[in-house]
């Protein structure tokens, strides 16, 4: 819940030596409109990026191997989830 309700936060770049995204880490983030994820990502816990309306796209580096439920529950805007080659789904 780090972030949980940051409703100013726009962009957020995860760097390569965070190995875990935390359940409800972005949640309600309602503004967040970029995200990027390293490679060295290995698990994204549920609801990490629940209720981020602004959010259109994101990459999953292929490190990841454990992916939460409802990550992205109520991400309305959301087109496009970009699984890289390697990732376990």
């Amino acid at each position: 819940m780090a972030f949980w309700d940051c409703s100013s936060l726009q962009s957020i770049a995860i760097p390569s030596t965070v190995t875990k995204i935390g359940s409800c880490a972005f949640h309600d983030c309602t503004e967040l409109k970029e995200v990027v994820l390293n490679e060295g990502l290995i698990e994204v816990d549920h609801r990490a990026f629940a209720n981020c309306k602004a959010l259109q796209s994101i990459t999953i580096p292929s490190t990841v191997t454990e992916f939460g439920r409802t990550v992205f529950m109520d991400c309305q805007n959301l087109r496009d989830v970009v699984l890289k080659e390697g990732v376990q789904r």
